[in-house]
């Protein structure tokens, strides 16, 4: 967008330059935002429940900013043409109507089973500050009377302390794989110290 300014042009920037042809699928049909050292690419989920075969996933976000080298999540970011290494800890997926999706297909398509939430990123990471999208997870599934667990290792997750005791059938899983804060920091380097997990 070119704005006049006493005779001179200018030349506003853009959220981010547009990807380079053979760059990230996803930044093509992204808003993409930039927050600290984490770039967002906002999307429109075309669907929340995901099938496993232990029942249901919904996942607010994919890629995760605590960089655990174990993920078993990175390699979804490789299929979106983003980097399963580094990128993943560094470029988030954030689908922004995941709460209105998640609505939806828990009247249309939930069969009853136990819903996972936070497999493709955890859900209680740091842009979650950001997008607050979890709050309305919750609710979605507590208002369904879906039995759930949400997956973390966020300390996040004390801000919706009082939603997640309302809800019955509500589970939280935090896991720590380490005790040794050295090796925790090599291996999970943003994440929370097994003290305050």
């Amino acid at each position: 967008m070119r704005v006049p300014l006493s005779g001179m042009r200018w030349e506003a920037p853009a959220l981010l330059p547009e990807p380079a042809r053979g760059g990230p699928r996803i930044a093509r049909s992204a808003v993409t935002r930039v927050h600290g050292a984490v770039t967002c690419y906002e999307v429109q989920a075309r669907t929340a429940l995901e099938r496993t075969g232990q029942g249901w996933t919904v996942s607010p976000y994919q890629g995760c900013a605590g960089g655990c080298r174990y993920c078993s999540a990175r390699h979804g970011h490789r299929r979106l043409g983003l980097d399963g290494g580094a990128g993943f800890d560094s470029r988030i997926v954030v689908r922004t109507n995941i709460v209105r999706r998640l609505r939806a297909e828990l009247v249309s398509r939930w069969d009853g089973e136990h819903v996972a939430v936070g497999m493709a990123g955890d859900c209680y990471q740091g842009v979650e500050e950001v997008y607050r999208l979890m709050p309305g997870v919750v609710a979605a599934l507590r208002e369904a009377g879906a039995p759930f667990t949400v997956h973390t290792k966020g300390t996040l997750i004390l801000r919706d302390a009082d939603l997640l005791a309302g809800a019955p059938g509500a589970g939280v899983v935090v896991s720590i794989a380490f005790v040794d804060d050295r090796v925790r920091r090599g291996v999970e380097p943003g994440v929370p110290d097994a003290q305050r997990r």
